[in-house]
C-alpha cells in the first residue's frame, strides 16, 4: 500500500473521496454555475441567473460536501467564491463584505470609504444602522458583479441573524433580477426553513429546493467499492461490499465511517485487499463508531429536553402506517399530551426534525433519519427506566 492516504473522510465540512448519489443536485448546481460565468455585456448577463439553491438535511447528510464539490467547480471557472459559516450583520467589517472586497482590485478598493462612513453614521444615526447594512451590500455586490461572477456559499445558514440574512437574500434577488452573474447557495437542518420565514424573504419560495438524506442502495456500494479501487486495493470482494453497506443504513457519513473502518483493518493487516472475512472483523470497530455517533445525537435531544417527547414520536412512527405526513405526526404528539397546542406539538416535532431523529421523504412522508438510531433510542430509555 506505500504511503496511500485513506480515502475516507467522516466529518463536518471534509469532501469523500467519490460522491455518490447525488447526480441529479450535481447537475442543478453545475447548471447554475454555468450561467454565471458566460460572458458579461454591460457588466449583465444575457438572461437572468437561476435562483438560489437551497439545500436542506440532517447533519452528515452531506449539504456541506456539496457545496465544496460547487467552490471547486467555481473557481475552476474564474467564478470568484465568497463561503460564509456565519452571519451576525452586514457591516463594511463583515466576513461576508470582506470577501467580496478580496474579488475586487486596488482601485475598487475605494469603497472602503464606506466603513469609514458608516461608523460616522453610527454615531449620529444608530436607529439607520441597517438601512446603511443593507446600502453597503447592495453596492459592493454591485461594485463587483459588473465585471465578474460571484458565487456566495451560506452554510449553517439556520444560525444566521435573521435581519441580516433577509437583507442579504434581498439584495441577491435585486441583483438575479437585474441579471448581474450571482448565484446563491445555502445549507442547513431543516431550522433553516424557519430562519428563512422569519427573515420575510417570500422570493425564496420559489428556489430550488433540494431536500437529501440517505443514499440508494447502489450509489452506497459504488461510494464503498470506488474509492478502494482507485487507490489500488484488489480485489475487492462483493460479500465484503455487501457487508459493509448494511452498516451504513445508506446514511452518508456512516459510509464514510464503514470505508475508513476496514481501511484501516486492512492496513493493520498489510493486506492490498479486501474480503469479506477482512470487513467482519471490522464490525465491532465500526460499531463502536457508529455507537459515539448515536450518543451525540441522543445527548442533543436530551440537552433539549425533549427525550420523552421523543420516545412518544419514536412510537408515533413506528406504530404507524405509511404514509405518515408531519401534521399527522404533530396531531398525535398532541392528543398524547393533555394541554398541548396544535402549536406547541408542531415546534417540538420540528426540533426533533433538526435534531435528526426523524426526517420525512419528498412525498413528505415521516420516517426514522437514521433506522438504525430508534433501537439505541429505545435501548437506552429502557436502560434509564429500570
Amino acid at each position: 500500500m506505500g504511503t496511500v492516504e485513506n480515502p475516507f473522510v467522516p466529518g463536518t465540512a471534509t469532501e469523500p473521496p467519490h460522491l455518490a448519489g447525488r447526480e441529479e443536485q450535481r447537475d442543478i448546481i453545475s447548471e447554475t454555475l454555468r450561467l454565471i460565468a458566460k460572458p458579461l455585456v454591460g457588466g449583465c448577463l444575457e438572461r437572468s441567473p437561476l435562483t438560489p439553491i437551497k439545500i436542506v438535511g440532517p447533519r452528515g447528510a452531506g449539504k456541506t460536501t456539496l457545496l465544496g464539490m460547487a467552490e471547486v467547480e467555481a473557481r475552476q471557472q474564474g467564478i470568484h467564491v465568497v463561503n460564509i459559516a456565519r452571519l451576525r450583520n452586514l457591516n463594511p467589517d463583515s466576513d461576508i463584505i470582506n470577501g467580496l472586497l478580496d474579488g475586487m482590485d486596488i482601485r475598487e478598493h475605494a469603497l472602503l470609504w464606506l466603513n469609514a462612513f458608516y461608523q460616522f453614521s453610527l454615531s449620529i444615526f444608530t436607529a439607520r444602522r441597517k438601512h446603511y447594512e443593507k446600502r453597503t451590500i447592495t453596492r459592493v455586490l454591485q461594485q463587483l458583479l459588473r465585471r465578474k461572477p460571484v458565487l456566495l456559499l451560506l452554510d449553517e445558514a439556520m444560525h444566521y441573524d435573521v435581519a441580516s440574512l433577509g437583507d442579504l437574500l434581498q439584495a441577491c434577488q435585486q441583483m438575479i433580477m437585474q441579471k448581474r452573474p450571482l448565484a446563491v447557495m445555502m445549507a442547513g437542518t431543516p431550522a433553516l426553513d424557519g430562519r428563512l420565514h422569519q427573515a420575510d424573504a417570500s422570493f425564496i419560495n420559489r428556489c430550488q429546493q433540494m431536500y437529501i438524506n440517505q443514499l440508494s442502495d447502489e450509489a452506497v456500494r459504488d461510494a464503498l467499492r470506488k474509492p478502494l479501487l482507485d487507490n489500488g486495493v484488489a480485489p475487492v470482494a462483493e460479500e465484503a461490499i455487501d457487508l459493509m453497506a448494511s452498516w451504513t443504513d445508506n446514511y452518508p457519513y456512516f459510509v464514510q465511517l464503514a470505508g475508513r473502518t476496514v481501511w484501516r483493518a486492512m492496513r493493520k493487516d498489510k493486506r492490498n485487499e479486501v474480503d469479506l472475512a477482512l470487513a467482519q472483523g471490522a464490525e465491532a470497530a465500526m460499531q463502536e463508531e457508529r455507537q459515539g455517533y448515536y450518543h451525540s445525537v441522543y445527548e442533543k435531544i436530551a440537552d433539549a429536553d425533549a427525550l420523552d417527547y421523543a420516545s412518544q414520536i419514536v412510537a408515533i412512527v413506528e406504530g404507524a402506517d405509511p404514509p405518515l405526513p408531519p401534521e399527522e405526526v404533530a396531531a398525535e404528539l398532541a392528543a398524547t399530551n393533555d394541554g398541548m397546542s396544535s402549536e406547541e406539538a408542531r415546534k417540538i416535532f420540528n426540533l426533533l426534525l433538526d435534531n435528526s431523529l426523524v426526517w420525512f421523504t419528498n412525498d413528505a412522508e415521516v420516517r426514522a433519519a437514521i433506522p438504525s438510531f430508534f433501537q439505541y433510542f429505545k435501548a437506552r430509555r429502557k436502560r434509564k427506566k429500570t
